[in-house]
């Protein structure tokens, strides 16, 4: 895999049908922050008597939740989808959500690596801040376990 910077990376989200066959992607613009995602497993230990020693397996998988951050823009088509998202009340809904990493390919036919996946939108929130600060704005993910895809980039 090549290297990429996180300027440039795109986050994208999604309707409710078949991930594989999602084509209406609308980009949530102003996103200041994707942090780590990803799939983890919870960790087991336990102790024999025989050496004394605590020993570790893994456990159940599961993924990792995240805050995506983003300055306010009540304008947002992709802002306004995942606000709707957040306040769907349905228990049993995942979104399709995606992001593309680092600066688009400048080569023709060229992709960036690509995350696709299910989740929940938990949370939208508002941050005002003081006078020193554009209005931002949060949304608390839950990815589906399982659900997380990686394309590689292609020259």
């Amino acid at each position: 895999m090549s290297r990429f910077t996180a300027k440039g990376s795109r986050f994208y989200i999604g309707g409710t049908g078949p991930l594989a066959s999602e084509a209406a992607w609308v980009l949530v613009k102003d996103v200041q922050n994707i942090p780590e995602i990803g799939h983890v497993f919870e960790e087991i230990a336990f102790n024999t008597l025989e050496s004394g020693d605590t020993q570790y397996e893994k456990g159940s998988r599961g993924t990792t939740q995240f805050t995506l951050e983003f300055v306010r823009d009540d304008a947002d088509a992709g802002q306004a989808d995942v606000l709707a998202a957040s306040d769907d009340p349905t228990p049993d809904v995942d979104y399709n959500l995606r992001i593309e990493w680092g600066p688009a390919p400048t080569a023709t036919g060229a992709t960036s690596p690509v995350s696709e996946f299910k989740a929940k939108i938990m949370s939208f929130v508002d941050n005002i801040g003081d006078s020193t600060t554009m209005i931002r704005g949060s949304a608390v993910i839950r990815p589906k376990t399982g659900s997380i895809t990686f394309t590689a980039a292609t020259p």
